[in-house]
This record gives structure tokens, sequence and C-alpha cells, in this order.
């Protein structure tokens, strides 16, 4: 059955298991960037991998850059246009999906909105974990297929 693998160490990407479906690699680069697709429209409605609203802006926060609520994950466009398909693996089947390393500035925007830690210590209150998808969603997506 397909299904989503968080990766809990590495919070830039995340993997697709689709092993037991006969797609072939050009299926897998499209089921690919359909994905990528529907996470940049489901964290822009303001909702996480659960399909939970983010948590909002702190009050300190909203006071001294002038932010209102819902949180803007696009505020620069570079963290959801970085999104990318980082491997197809035709054999096993599989999907990886996240940012490439190299961009530390990028990669710390990403972690920070995943861990809720911003520069700090990680909080699960302000976390805005938008790499992802429920199994739920990846079947509605492999329907299309």
């Amino acid at each position: 059955m397909p299904s989503v693998l968080p990766h809990k160490k590495q919070k830039r990407y995340f993997s697709v298991d689709l092993s037991d479906t006969e797609y072939d690699p050009v299926d897998l680069e499209i089921i690919g960037e359909e994905i990528i697709s529907y996470i940049i429209d489901r964290t822009l409605s303001g909702m996480d991998v659960n399909n939970k609203v983010f948590p909002g802006y702190s009050k300190e926060y909203k006071e001294a850059e002038g932010k209102d609520d819902p949180p803007d994950l696009n505020l620069t466009g570079e963290m959801l246009e970085s999104l990318e398909v980082l491997k197809v693996m035709p054999r096993a089947k599989q999907i990886q999906i996240g940012y490439p390393t190299g961009d530390g500035e990028l990669l710390g925007k990403v972690k920070g909105n995943i861990l809720g830690s911003y520069g700090k210590r990680p909080n699960s209150k302000k976390a805005r974990d938008f790499l992802g998808l429920t199994d739920d969603a990846l079947e509605s997506i492999l329907q299309r297929f």
C-alpha cells in the first residue's frame, strides 16, 4: 500500500513509498511534482501536514514585524519555491521530496518552521509542520493516475 515515510532526524525531506504499485520512473517524477503542488497549495491555505491551522505569530513578532495572522510561509517565496523532487528511486518505487543541502539559511528556516524553534529551542506549540502529507492525501493524489 502506498505510504508516506517521514524522516525524524532529517527535517529537510520525506519519502513516499509506492513499492506495491506499477508506476514507471516518469510517473514517479510526475507524482512527485503533484505532491509538491499539493503541499504548496495546502501550506498557502494556512494548513499543516495534518490539515490543522498553523499557530499564529507571537504578539511580540506581530508588533516588531508588523505582521498579522495567519502566518505567511510564502513571505519571501524562497521556502516553498525551493521545494523539489530530490530523488526518484525506480527500483524501490520511492520518491524523496524536500530541500537539497547547501543553503544553510534556507534549511534553517525550514527546520525552524517544522520544529517551531526559529533559532531557539523547539516548541511544538509554535511549529508549522508543512513538509509532508498524510497517507489519505497521497491516496487522493494517486487516484489521478
